[in-house]
């Protein structure tokens, strides 16, 4: 006996239409097709597109996910790793949330404005490095904001729970942080900030990314409908994955 690869119903060995369906029978075995991601009809398994709905089909290999297991800090690296999952796992980001996103990035932006004003002042920087260090940094803010409001678009989908949803969102802040604060160290290593004053700012700035944090995290809560998930055959998005690799016991 065969199966029908359309209502995978049983049918006679090398029957070339289904009876129970009437639709043409295209293999012998379900192993070698699987539905389609968009209109749930099956085809061949290694099709690039399907015949049906003519839409292409994403790949099905397993994602790699970079992010150490067991870790209790994140890298920036981790971080960033973190970020190119979410865009495997997503369609374009509306145009409101890019919005919400650089609107909370504005505080934070204000933020290092203040910290590299000195390395202008002292010259620690030449005007080419410190275009670097912009640009460098405001990708981070943006990619960090991003996956703050993901997190809270996936914990609206269930995915994540309440516990895990607040740990995750502290384990991408420390990253984050301490990419800013090693700014603030190397001033008062130099003398130019005494350790009190530079105290004082990594508080402010711990205030700073945890507010921001917060608010986009909520903006991601209450409007994950507008965040569009890519098809996949796997389970758990990219992201899913990478954040499952996050160690949020410590």
């Amino acid at each position: 006996m065969a199966t029908c690869n359309h209502c995978l119903q049983e049918i006679e060995e090398g029957d070339e239409f289904c009876r129970h369906c009437g639709r043409e029978v295209a293999g012998s075995s379900t192993e070698e097709f699987k539905k389609c991601p968009y209109c749930a009809e099956q085809i061949k398994k290694d099709a690039v597109f399907c015949r049906y709905c003519r839409q292409e089909l994403p790949a099905e290999t397993e994602p790699e996910v970079k992010i150490e297991q067991g870790k209790t800090r994140l890298s920036m690296d981790e971080l960033m790793e973190l970020f190119e999952a979410s865009s495997k796992s997503y369609k374009a980001i509306p145009p409101k949330i890019t919005e919400e996103v650089m609107a909370s990035s504005m505080a934070i932006s204000e933020f290092m404005q203040g910290v590299l004003v000195e390395y202008i002042r002292y010259k620690l920087l030449s005007d080419q490095q410190l275009q670097a260090y912009v640009n460098q940094m405001n990708g981070y803010i943006m990619c960090w904001n991003l996956i703050c409001v993901l997190i809270g678009a996936e914990h609206s989908h269930g995915s994540i729970s309440d516990r895990d949803t607040s740990k995750l969102v502290k384990k991408v802040n420390e990253p984050f942080f301490d990419y800013i604060a090693e700014y603030i160290e190397i001033l008062e290593e130099k003398k130019i900030f005494a350790h009190q004053k530079a105290g004082r700012l990594k508080t402010q700035l711990n205030t700073v990314v945890n507010d921001a944090s917060l608010r986009l995290l909520d903006f991601g809560i209450s409007n994950y409908l507008e965040i569009e998930k890519l098809p996949t055959q796997s389970p758990s998005s990219t992201f899913l994955l990478a954040l499952k690799q996050i160690d949020t016991s410590a």
